[in-house]
Order: C-alpha cells, then structure tokens, then sequence
C-alpha cells in the first residue's frame, strides 16, 4: 500500500483542466458528461483527494510554467 501524498493544494478537476488548456493555449471546450460507476462518485465529490497530507509544495499553476516554459 501506498503512502498518501498530496499537493499544496486540493482542485476541482475543472480547474485543473481550464489551467491545462490555459497553458497549452488551446481554444478546448470543456463539456460536463456524467461518469458512471462508484469510482466517478467518489472523484466527484472530492473523496479521492488528501488534504491532511499536502507534503507537495508545487502548485499545479508552476508545474504548467516550468513543463510549458510560461512566465
């Protein structure tokens, strides 16, 4: 198993997505489609994250600017 590790901050994946294409400078429309499964309701409802373990110090915001060279 697994140790939890997080980064220094817990996001929607909407966001995630919406920095992603900001990044990339792609013109991407983002479409909510609804996930099946009990692994999809969990994501959703952000039960999959580890806010107690935020040990990350990286923002996914700086991880974009040193992986796309952005300023």
């Amino acid at each position: 198993m697994l140790a939890d590790f997080g980064g220094p901050e817990v996001r929607t994946f909407k966001s995630v997505a919406e920095a992603w294409l900001e990044a990339r400078q792609a013109r991407r429309r983002l479409v909510d489609l609804p996930l099946p499964f009990k692994f999809s309701r969990q994501f959703a409802e952000g039960r999959l994250t580890c806010p107690d373990h935020r040990e990350g110090v990286i923002t996914f915001e700086q991880h974009l600017a040193n992986r796309y060279a952005l300023s």
